[in-house]
């Protein structure tokens, strides 16, 4: 499930609600410090979280994202500047020589980031943030990413310290600088190769549908003929059954911006939480979809949600194995 961190009115709605601070704490299962961070728009929040805040404090989720309005300009940017300076102060503080470790081990057991996200329970965008340095790790998570390299808590500790002693971690961080972020820029000029050649070893990219128009619906137009190319910014082995789709529907409300891209993979199975492509029908050269939002209810059944409007989706056991998952988000 994607983690968000975003500018919100969750502290402004919990008055409004008549709701202490505890009382949403004890609603999501964590700490006063935890709610303060939320509420300023500090701290990770994913989307099965902000369902229950919606419910708890009797709105809909949409009321919970800053509107686009002057007034509201200043808190936006207010929380920009401090994500930004959150942000360097984690790389100063040894986030981008814990994450360069992380990927150097991983890199020596031929792993992937998909692989190693996958086993320790985290999305392809939160452990790749967590690898470049760009987000804080917690114990929990620490623990399952080393049992995902197949090692303990201190295991992975020691190596990234004599790594970084003996000079490794520095002669690969000079050797790499970045390489994905370097692809992701020649994606215009290498239109005629599946294979770009890293110091991390060979990422492929596919051909994605990138043009889509919306309907008065909400649903989706994809054009099949389209022959543009995009580079997928995660180095795997497994891409043959990824595309890409460019988002240019309102029906997940503010959760994901306008024009980012979706990766697609047809062939992974849906759980619970995640974002999910729906054909609702496949023509020779066109294509109509929505995107949905995967959840379970009390019995064990699964159902989508769209917003802008509110709505639920029904998702009987055929629709369900028909669904393709996405599986990284791109901010174009």
């Amino acid at each position: 499930m994607e983690e968000i961190i975003f500018p919100n009115k969750i502290r402004l709605l919990r008055k409004m609600a008549g709701k202490s601070m505890q009382d949403l704490a004890d609603q999501l299962g964590v700490s006063l410090s935890a709610i303060s961070k939320i509420e300023k728009g500090y701290r990770k929040i994913d989307q099965e979280q902000m369902m229950i805040v919606a419910n708890f404090l009797g709105c809909a989720m949409t009321d919970i994202f800053i509107s686009e309005d002057e007034e509201d300009e200043a808190i936006l940017m207010a929380w920009k500047k401090e994500i930004e300076r959150r942000v360097q102060l984690n790389q100063n503080n040894g986030l981008k020589i814990f994450g360069a470790g992380l990927r150097l081990i991983r890199s020596n057991k031929d792993m992937t980031l998909m692989e190693v996200a996958e086993a320790a329970g985290l999305t392809l965008s939160v452990y790749h943030r967590i690898e470049i340095g760009q987000r804080e790790i917690y114990e929990q998570e620490l623990f399952n990413i080393a049992r995902a390299l197949g090692m303990t808590t201190k295991e992975v500790l020691t190596k990234i310290y004599e790594l970084k002693k003996d000079g490794s971690l520095d002669r690969f961080l000079n050797a790499n600088n970045n390489p994905i972020d370097s692809i992701a820029k020649m994606s215009d000029i290498l239109k005629t190769t599946e294979n770009v050649y890293t110091p991390s070893g060979v990422v492929k990219f596919n051909k994605v549908l990138v043009y889509s128009k919306t309907l008065e619906n909400g649903n989706m137009i994809v054009d099949k003929t389209n022959k543009d190319y995009i580079v997928y910014p995660v180095s795997d082995k497994k891409v043959e059954n990824i595309y890409a789709l460019e988002l240019s529907s309102r029906r997940l409300g503010n959760i994901i911006p306008m024009r980012s891209i979706l990766f697609v993979d047809g062939n992974q199975a849906v759980r619970s939480g995640d974002i999910a492509v729906q054909v609702l029908r496949d023509m020779e050269e066109k294509m109509e979809i929505r995107f949905v939002s995967v959840r379970e209810d009390i019995d064990g059944k699964f159902y989508g949600v769209m917003f802008n409007p509110d709505e639920k989706v029904e998702l009987n056991s055929n629709e369900l194995s028909k669904l393709q998952r996405v599986v990284l988000i791109s901010m174009n």
